[in-house]
């Protein structure tokens, strides 16, 4: 009985670390879209966008653009689509970009519910294939 115990904490501890890595990395976005908007990056002494991307945060270009994409093309919508899309993860919510459809968001919800993101990516592969889209995977 202990060790069920134990395990159901570990689980719970587990699935609320996620949850706030997703929020992170989310705000991690929106923090980065306005420096680079605003072109905060000079005050960081930095000569440049990428110089500051690369030397400052630590990051890609590649990786913090895209997660810029994801987290401009979420903002957009509704505060509660925005919300739900900063709690599914940076992946899933990159794999939605192109498919995502508002009036659809019931759907999604349920559906990103409880799926990995190689199901989803098999899933949007396959709606990408019936739309026609020629950058199908």
């Amino acid at each position: 009985m202990y060790v069920l115990k134990k395990i159901e904490v570990l689980r719970d501890e587990l699935v609320d670390l996620k949850r706030e890595i997703c929020g992170a990395e989310w705000e991690l976005g929106r923090l980065l879209k306005q420096v680079r908007d605003d072109k905060l990056w000079r005050d960081f002494g930095c000569e440049n966008w990428v110089d500051f991307i690369e030397n400052e945060v630590g990051l890609s270009i590649r990786t913090t653009e895209s997660r810029l994409r994801v987290v401009g093309f979420f903002d957009r919508f509704s505060e509660e689509i925005s919300y739900w899309a900063s709690t599914i993860g940076i992946s899933k919510a990159q794999l939605l970009v192109d498919v995502f459809d508002s009036q659809r968001f019931d759907f999604w919800k349920k559906y990103i519910d409880g799926i990995t993101v190689r199901e989803l990516r098999e899933f949007v592969g396959e709606l990408k294939k019936e739309r026609g889209d020629c950058d199908a995977k």
